[in-house]
């Protein structure tokens, strides 16, 4: 199932249920996060160690009181605690970020998972021909556990793993022998409405 067909179906499924006056309520959420991890190609005899700020979202409907579905939109500044070589050169970078996303809430505890499949990883800097890279077809996950601090606001960890199977460089699109694995984890605060 391509990703567009995927999107189209959460979407239509997410319109008839409002439309028919299925849903309970709507799920808002607005969160940050900030996370440790690696931009690691295999093989790669010693990956850098990056840092991920997140800005974002999540839209949903409450079907039934504990369990959400819906999207979430954020924003990923991804920056490289290692120092640049030329093993594997400076990954700095951003990422925006669209997701499928399935929630489930028990008592005082959020769980919360996404399904990453849109959102190119553009580096920062240029090539020494000055042309821009930009890894593409990210495939992942991004499970976050949250506890209830008071009624609106939760703080939890995250972990997330992405594969980019493609890059772009200048232009021209290629597809990579080997993929780069973006993965990370950290704190999360969010509140919700």
């Amino acid at each position: 199932m391509t990703k567009r067909r995927l999107f189209t179906l959460l979407i239509t499924g997410l319109l008839w249920i409002v439309l028919c006056g299925q849903a309970q309520a709507w799920h808002l959420e607005a969160f940050g996060s900030a996370g440790y991890g690696t931009a690691e190609v295999q093989d790669e005899a010693k990956s850098p160690n990056m840092g991920i700020y997140q800005l974002g979202g999540t839209v949903g409907f409450n079907f039934v009181p504990m369990f959400y579905a819906g999207a979430t939109a954020s924003y990923q500044k991804i920056v490289q605690f290692s120092e640049t070589n030329q093993a594997h050169g400076n990954r700095k970078g951003s990422r925006p970020d669209i997701a499928p996303t399935l929630g489930f809430s028990f008592l005082v505890f959020h769980l919360k998972y996404e399904y990453k499949m849109w959102g190119d990883y553009k580096l920062d800097k240029k090539t020494s021909a000055g042309a821009e890279v930009t890894y593409k077809s990210p495939s992942g996950h991004r499970l976050t556990l949250q506890y209830s601090l008071m009624p609106l606001v939760r703080i939890g960890v995250y972990y997330e793993t992405i594969e980019f199977d493609k890059i772009d460089q200048g232009g021209v699109e290629s597809n990579l022998t080997k993929p780069l694995d973006l993965t990370h984890y950290g704190l999360a605060l969010a509140v919700t409405f």
